[in-house]
Order: C-alpha cells, then structure tokens, then sequence
C-alpha cells in the first residue's frame, strides 16, 4: 500500500479556479486532479479526458449556475440537446432534446424543483406552486365539522 503525507501548498487563485473546474468535468474530488497532474508531469503521462458523461454533467451544472429563471434555463439546455421535464409534479428530470428520451434525475446534481424554484422565484412551468400543500376543510367549518 502507498504511503502518503498531507502536504499544504499556497496557490494562485485562478488556478485554483481551474483546478476545481477540471475537478467538476471529471467527476474528481480536486485531490485527485492535483495529484493527477504532478504524476502527470512528473512522468510524462498526460491526464485521461474526462468522458462524455463527465462533460455533459459539467455543462447541465453550469447552464443551472448561469441560468436567470426556467426560461433562460431551458433555452440553454436545448441548445445543448437537454431538456427538463417534469415527473409525477415534484421531481425534474433531464431529458434528451428532441428525443425526449429520460437521461437522469436533477437531484443528482445537487438540484431539485424546490431549490430552482425558490432561486428562480417562481414554480416550473406546469406545476403547481406548492404541490405537498392542500386545503385541511373543505365544509368552511372548522375542525370538527359542526357550526
């Protein structure tokens, strides 16, 4: 088993930016890329790309991150062939554009239809403002019913 020491390193701050850049691209803890890039440039092999998956992960949290409400969000989603659609009222999916075939949850990026709602201020187009919210009477009178 390798050994390894803790070893604190005082750096750029745009590289650092960089760093967790590539870090959110490849899917990585931003450990692994340093630790990827000194053995990289120490032996001279160079960093695997990250995949397709790891890309377009990378560019639905962006287009979230840059995003000013669910239309700007949308459009730039589609412009990327993604799209969200809405399931059951209360989970976004990420779906392909135009396929319209299911790709993955939004939670798994760290998002969900409560959080974009309240950052958008406004519910997703379709759904009901507050879905788990219901009326406790329907008589108008009271709990028990009676006048």
């Amino acid at each position: 088993m390798t050994q390894s020491r803790l070893v604190t390193l005082r750096l750029p701050l745009d590289l650092i930016a960089r760093i967790e850049a590539r870090a959110h691209e490849m899917e990585l803890a931003p450990g692994e890329v340093i630790r990827g890039a000194l053995e990289a440039a120490l032996t001279g092999v160079s960093l695997p790309e990250p995949s397709r998956e790891a890309r377009e992960r990378a560019a639905l949290r962006a287009s979230i991150a840059r995003a000013e409400g669910w239309l700007s969000l949308q459009s730039d989603l589609r412009r990327q062939g993604f799209v969200l659609r809405l399931h059951e009222g209360t989970q976004l999916a990420v779906h392909s554009w135009p396929e319209d075939r299911f790709l993955l949850w939004l939670d798994t990026l760290g998002h969900d239809i409560g959080t974009l709602s309240l950052a958008f201020r406004a519910p997703f187009p379709g759904a009901p403002p507050f879905p788990s919210l219901r009326p406790a009477f329907k008589s108008g009178r009271g709990v028990s019913g009676a006048a």
